[in-house]
């Protein structure tokens, strides 16, 4: 079976889904991402990438075996010229310079994009690692009552309408307000 192959940023969640992965057999390759991953990955194989080099990313999954990979761990967004610095990056730099220019979101979805195009399966911490999931439901020794239960539905449908009213939107700056590109119709929820 092709290996798990996480690509690893700071902190310790990429070792915990390692850990746990690996606990049911698993074979799982670690690529710490240069710069950012800070976590100990001994006992791991280790392929060592650049996040500005695509291509790079690519050759080290091949030669690790991966089939599935997931993205772990905190990463800071590269500036356009950053990428531009990283010669590998110029084969992909209006690829890459499409992914900068959104959101977050866009970034994220870019990657997965990315290696989704290049045949690996980009899998989340609920499929690899369930036992890192918070479970369902009340997580303290307080419950919500109706009043708080409403408050949670209604922060939930004007997330979900600003989501929708922001999505794929170029944002720009003027006098101080951050404004998209096509202002959203204001609906009342």
């Amino acid at each position: 079976m092709p290996a798990l192959a996480i690509v690893a940023g700071a902190g310790r969640l990429p070792a915990e889904i390692a850990a746990e992965a690996a606990g049911r057999g698993e074979a799982v390759v670690i690529l710490p991402l240069k710069g950012f991953a800070d976590a100990d990955f001994k006992g791991y194989a280790q392929y060592p990438v650049s996040l500005i080099d695509p291509k790079g990313v690519l050759l080290e999954l091949a030669r690790a075996g991966a089939g599935r990979v997931i993205l772990a761990g905190a990463v800071h967004r590269p500036g356009l010229g950053m990428v531009r610095s990283g010669i590998q990056a110029v084969r992909h730099l209006e690829e890459i310079r499409n992914v900068l220019e959104g959101g977050d979101d866009n970034l994220l979805r870019g990657v997965i994009v990315f290696l989704e195009k290049h045949g690996y399966a980009v899998v989340g911490v609920r499929d690899v690692a369930p036992s890192l999931m918070a479970p369902t439901g009340t997580l303290g020794h307080l419950s919500p009552g109706s009043a708080e239960l409403e408050g949670i539905a209604i922060g939930r449908r004007a997330l979900a309408a600003m989501g929708r009213a922001i999505s794929g939107k170029v944002w720009w700056w003027r006098k101080s307000a951050c404004w998209p590109s096509k202002p959203p119709r204001v609906r009342t929820i």
